[in-house]
């Protein structure tokens, strides 16, 4: 009982703050625009990204995740809490889901600390309310997993349900690739051992059917499909495709990584005794772990995916050891995941450059309809209420190629960004740029932000020196 209603209020919560807890960031209003579009008529497309995307669909992800977003904005409307409740709902899942793998094996002992050390992990908390769609992929591979090791049962549901949980990880982000490594090779290895081949089938089945709908769909062709990861460069800067810019790196340490992999380690070593299904889990989650670190380019939102399973391991592997510390470090992990969280909640609540309704009226009382704005991604939402033309100062291939494009093509009527943007020096070589509008200069407690900002760039962000300029042509030639 006492897991449940902790569930229930870290759930309420998260509810409570899911629109303010994170300020707006350039991958939440990049998904919200692919929504936004989506729902126009216009398919997979940005306009905001278009100098990134070359005026072209995007396809580097997977529909599902666009569709729900679609849903979700349909029902409600294109702001905050909508865009971020899919994935946050999808975590609140994910958390249920391993809570109720140790309350079906009666493995109850400590179970009170689970949903603190889950829903309030700092990396997947942060992720489950920011508007990406890791717990989304990470939802669908649990189910894949834990149906494929916990049915005992051969029917077809179980291996045609496999297949499809698989199929819609993937097709929420190909990402989810490393979190099925294992799998395969486990779903392989029983085809050969047990023959399975009834098995294997529906799985595979089950799994291709989507894929390959969506493969010809968005690219023709498995060859053009392809091309799409390892040949196109024109994602975010256009210097990496997007294989390059997810794999090309690894071993990116902070605290709570330490942390969390040092109690990993430390819990194999304690004595314990698993089944062998929990051995196959354990192995299995402990090999994506570990990949991860040592191959991922972990940008601050990847580690979502792996966060919940090592605390999945470290719980499973005390609950089945007698080591006498185990109950401590399990509270201190707890503890430390209270903390961080407590921390943020309390900065967020004092931090009075973090009040989204300035944006808004800001954007309400001086950007009219129908008109041309490049824009900083924190003024995403209010700017989507309005018919007007969007697009991003800060997102595709190098700056002077991107303000080049806006001055020669898209001749911007309104910007949108910071008073120390430097790239405003290109277009005041062009235009007359007057400030119409700023976000209120309110006191910053300067020494208690000193505190939080050595904290890491999870407390760092505000909404502060934000400016709208109006921009007239000036009389001479526009060049550089």
């Amino acid at each position: 009982m006492a897991k449940k209603i902790i569930f229930f209020l870290l759930t309420i919560i998260g509810l409570f703050v899911l629109s303010t807890f994170k300020t707006i960031w350039i991958d939440e209003t990049y998904f919200a625009e692919i929504t936004y579009q989506l729902l126009e008529g216009n398919g997979f497309y940005s306009q905001a990204a278009f100098v990134a995307e070359e005026g072209t669909p995007v396809y580097i992800y997977g529909p599902v995740y666009f569709m729900l977003t679609s849903l979700f904005v349909k029902i409600g409307t294109l702001d905050p809490f909508w865009i971020r409740l899919v994935n946050y709902l999808a975590y609140c899942g994910v958390v249920l889901l391993i809570m109720s793998y140790f309350t079906k094996r009666k493995l109850n002992k400590w179970l009170y600390l689970l949903p603190l050390i889950l829903f309030l992990d700092p990396s997947a908390f942060e992720n489950a309310v920011s508007g990406r769609m890791e717990a989304v992929c990470l939802l669908f591979a649990l189910l894949a997993y834990f149906k494929y090791f916990s049915d005992t049962s051969n029917s077809t549901i179980k291996y045609g349900s496999i297949g499809l949980f698989i199929s819609l990880s993937y097709l929420t982000t190909p990402r989810a690739v490393i979190l099925f490594i294992p799998l395969a090779f486990i779903i392989l290895r029983d085809l050969v051992v047990k023959r399975n081949y009834y098995a294997f089938t529906l799985i595979a089945l089950l799994f291709s059917t989507p894929l390959l709908i969506w493969i010809f769909y968005s690219a023709g062709s498995f060859e053009d499909y392809y091309k799409i990861y390892v040949s196109g460069k024109k994602f975010h800067s256009g210097d990496q495709t997007p294989v390059q810019a997810y794999l090309m790196g690894g071993f990116n340490l902070n605290a709570y990584k330490i942390v969390l992999y040092g109690l990993l380690i430390l819990s194999f070593l304690v004595p314990k005794k698993l089944t062998n299904e929990q051995k196959q889990l354990n192995y299995s989650f402990s090999f994506i772990a570990f990949l991860f670190l040592f191959l991922v380019n972990d940008v601050g939102s990847y580690f979502a995916y792996i966060s919940p399973l090592i605390a999945f391991i470290i719980f499973l592997n005390f609950q089945n050891s007698k080591f006498k510390l185990s109950h401590l470090a399990l509270i201190g992990l707890a503890g430390f995941n209270i903390l961080i969280f407590s921390l943020k909640s309390s900065y967020n609540f004092i931090n009075d450059n973090k009040v989204y309704d300035h944006i808004e009226h800001m954007v309400e009382k001086h950007i009219p309809n129908n008109t041309r704005v490049v824009t900083d991604y924190e003024f995403y939402y209010p700017l989507r209420k309005k018919n007007l033309d969007l697009y991003y100062l800060q997102f595709g291939k190098d700056p002077e190629t991107r303000v080049q494009y806006y001055i020669d093509k898209v001749d911007p009527e309104f910007i949108l960004t910071t008073t120390t943007e430097p790239k405003m020096a290109m277009f005041k070589a062009n235009y007359d740029c007057e400030i119409i509008a700023e976000y209120p200069t309110v006191s910053t407690h300067p020494w208690i932000n000193s505190f939080y900002y050595k904290l890491g760039n999870f407390f760092r962000l505000d909404y502060k020196n934000l400016v709208i300029y109006k921009l007239n042509p000036k009389t001479q030639s526009k060049t550089f």
